[in-house]
């Protein structure tokens, strides 16, 4: 057999780097993978290969997007495509560009432009009949749609994308879909919905071993056992989720998973732990440019100094957390800040800026379209009547309980029912030790003995 002309080993050599380049992805060995497409993307350059550099680009644009949270790198490789390539000769080409600028708008938060790119791509997909690329782009727009709180229109455009891939039988596929129509549920707070569809992803990743999805679905699984109560199994999956992501190098990941394993130890008054959960958060979100992290480790760092009572420096890591998340304008963390600002100024005694916080929580709780967290503002409102009107108080305090109990938020029932006892105790001492005894039922069932040794120094008076 006679040498291989140049031009069949260069093709060769082509498929061979973005085969590896694709399982490495698979994988999770990201830098690997894109080490590969550099290399491919060279070879194209060196044969002037049009039409393969541009995929080989866009798929570089993909990966810079997706893996290395590099908004800028992605969004300069699809305008040097979209500059080579004619729209109504390369339409399926075009198509797959407007896909990743539409996700970097998307990212960027510029809703209105994201939809229109994604939608244009939608069109080009339909009429090539590639039923592939239908589905990856109802994904994309219903995980947009969820964003801005059209649930009823992304659920049809997530559930037309699960029909396609169970067809198709792409596991990869349907694990995303799944995960994003558990992510609509879990905002519409019907978690038992949501742990349906992300119990269902996290199978579609294991039975292939996506790395990624197995990692993602890890971590929604642990949050909502979290809501349910249930802190032996958030804790068994949040611990699944920095395991993986420690193997995949997935910096951001092990922030986030640092930050849930952070909420446990809280729960469980081991607050020295916990901040160091938070802090380590708070760095790594920090190193990788990630603000809406960074004001959610400040608000769970807020959050600890409540419950230590510790008002001056609340308000402190409050005021951090309100400047980093205002330049972004993230609305649904920034409900959160509202809170921890009231809850810090009801412990320094500065009632005006505590009710004018809670104002600030309601107005975004509706703005948003948060039914579930209400609960944390009638909480920290009770607080503060109890101070001066004891039955609007209580009253305002069942309020809290009343949703936390509606939607099985476990945990904060009966923290509410602590403040409730607290505050009932110098009126009704009987009425109080039953509500005591509901909440020290709750602890019990959550294991949570710290919460429970509170509720005896409060009845015995040493708190």
């Amino acid at each position: 057999m006679g040498l291989l002309d140049k031009k069949y080993r260069d093709d060769l050599l082509f498929r061979a780097l973005r085969n590896r380049a694709l399982v490495l992805d698979h994988l999770g060995k990201y830098s690997k993978s894109i080490k590969d497409l550099h290399c491919a993307e060279e070879l194209c350059e060196l044969r002037k290969e049009k039409a393969k550099w541009v995929t080989v680009h866009i798929e570089l644009a993909d990966m810079y997007l997706r893996v290395e949270h590099d908004h800028n790198k992605s969004k300069e490789l699809i305008l040097e495509v979209l500059k080579k390539i004619d729209p109504k000769v390369d339409e399926l080409l075009f198509a797959n560009a407007q896909n990743i600028l539409g996700i970097i708008y998307w990212q960027d938060n510029d809703y209105k432009a994201a939809v229109k790119a994604l939608k244009t791509t939608l069109k080009i997909f339909e009429k090539y009949n590639d039923t592939l690329g239908v589905g990856n782009i109802c994904n994309n727009l219903g995980t947009i749609l969820v964003e801005q709180g059209h649930f009823s229109e992304a659920s049809s455009y997530l559930e037309r994308c699960l029909q396609i891939f169970e067809k198709l039988n792409d596991k990869r596929a349907e694990c995303v879909a799944s995960m994003n129509l558990g992510n609509i549920f879990e905002d519409m707070s019907e978690n038992k919905k949501a742990l349906e569809y992300y119990t269902r992803s996290y199978n579609s990743a294991k039975a292939i071993d996506f790395k990624r999805g197995i990692a993602m679905n890890a971590n929604n699984l642990g949050n909502v056992h979290l809501v349910f109560g249930d802190l032996e199994k958030a804790l068994d999956y949040y611990g699944e989720y920095l395991d993986l992501c420690e193997e995949m190098d997935h910096l951001k990941g092990i922030g986030i998973a640092s930050n849930n394993i952070g909420l446990i130890l809280q729960y469980q008054g081991k607050y020295e732990e916990s901040l160091k959960k938070y802090r380590k958060y708070l760095k790594i979100a920090r190193e990788v440019g990630y603000k809406s992290g960074m004001g959610a480790a400040l608000v769970n760092i807020c959050s600890v100094c409540l419950d230590q009572g510790d008002g001056k420096s609340a308000l402190r890591h409050a005021k951090r957390a309100h400047k980093i998340l205002s330049d972004i304008n993230d609305r649904l963390t920034l409900f959160d800040v509202y809170t921890s600002f009231a809850g810090a100024y009801y412990l320094l005694e500065d009632q005006p800026n505590a009710l004018k916080f809670t104002e600030k929580a309601f107005e975004c709780a509706d703005e948003l379209k948060l039914v579930e967290q209400k609960y944390a503002i009638y909480h920290i409102l009770g607080r503060i009547y109890c101070r001066n009107d004891i039955e609007k108080g209580l009253n305002t305090l069942q309020k809290a309980r009343a949703i936390a109990h509606k939607f099985g938020m476990k945990y904060e029932e009966a923290r509410i029912l602590t403040d409730l006892g607290r505050a009932t105790l110098s009126i009704d001492e009987n009425s109080a030790k039953r509500i005591f005894s509901e909440a020290t039922a709750i602890f019990s069932k959550l294991n949570l003995k710290f919460r429970i040794r509170e509720i005896k120094r409060i009845i015995y008076g040493t708190a």
